[in-house]
C-alpha cells in the first residue's frame, strides 16, 4: 500500500509536469504567434505609412507639376498679349504716321496743281486716262509732263515710281475710277517711271529743238 502511494504520487508529480510543459510550451507558443502578429502589424503599419508618404509625395508633385503648367500658360498668355498689345500700339502709330503723311502730301499737292502747270498737266493726264474707257497708253506729251514731275522729286527709279505712285493717288482723290482702271493707271504710270516712254518723250523733245 505504501508502495501504491509512491507511485500514485510519482504519477502526480509527471502529471504535474506534463501539464505544466504542455502549458510552457503553449505559452511559448502564443508568445511566438503573439510577436509574429505584433511584427506583421508593424510591417503593416510602416507599409501604410511609406503608402501615405508616397500618396503625399505623389500629390505633391502632381500639385507643383500643376502649379508650373499654371505657371508657363499664365506667362505664354501674358508674353502673348504684351506682344499684341505693343503690335497694336506700333500698328497704330504706324496708321498715324502714314495719315499724317497722306496729308501732308495732298496739302503739297494741292498746292503744287495751283501752283505749278507742269504738275497740274500730269495731273490732269492720270485723270484723263482713268476716265477714258478706251484709252490704254499716254500721249508722248503727257508721259513727258509725267516723267518731268517724277524727276522733280525723285533721283532714283524706284523713288520716281513712288512719286507716280502718289500722282496716281491724288488724281483718284481728284476723280475716283474703278479698282480696275485705277491699277492699270498706276501700271502705266510705272512704265514710265521705268523708262518705256522714255523714247516717245525723246523723240517730241528732239522735234521741238528741230
Amino acid at each position: 500500500e505504501k508502495e501504491n502511494a509512491k507511485l500514485k504520487a510519482e504519477n502526480e508529480r509527471m502529471k504535474k509536469a506534463f501539464v505544466d510543459a504542455v502549458k510552457d510550451k503553449a505559452d511559448e507558443r502564443t508568445k511566438a504567434l503573439v510577436a509574429e502578429k505584433q511584427k506583421a502589424e508593424a510591417e503593416r503599419d510602416r507599409a501604410l505609412v511609406q503608402s501615405c508618404s508616397l500618396a503625399v509625395e505623389r500629390d505633391k508633385a502632381v500639385w507643383q507639376l500643376q502649379e508650373q503648367k499654371d505657371g508657363e500658360r499664365q506667362r505664354i498668355s501674358q508674353a502673348v498679349s504684351q506682344a499684341t498689345a505693343e503690335k497694336d500700339k506700333t500698328i497704330r502709330l504706324l496708321q498715324s504716321t502714314l495719315k499724317a503723311s497722306r496729308h501732308i502730301l495732298n496739302v503739297l499737292a494741292d498746292m503744287l496743281y495751283k501752283a505749278s502747270e507742269v504738275f497740274r498737266r500730269a495731273i490732269d493726264a492720270i485723270i484723263h486716262f482713268g476716265t477714258e474707257q478706251h484709252k490704254s497708253f499716254f500721249a508722248p506729251s503727257e508721259a513727258a509732263d509725267i516723267k518731268s514731275v517724277m524727276q522733280e522729286y525723285g533721283e532714283t527709279t524706284e523713288q520716281q515710281n513712288m512719286v507716280g505712285a502718289w500722282l496716281c493717288d491724288y488724281a483718284e482723290r481728284r476723280q475716283p475710277v474703278d479698282g480696275i482702271k485705277h491699277r492699270h493707271t498706276l501700271k502705266e504710270v510705272g512704265d514710265v517711271a521705268d523708262g518705256k516712254y522714255d523714247w516717245k518723250i525723246n523723240s517730241i523733245q528732239n522735234n521741238i529743238r528741230m
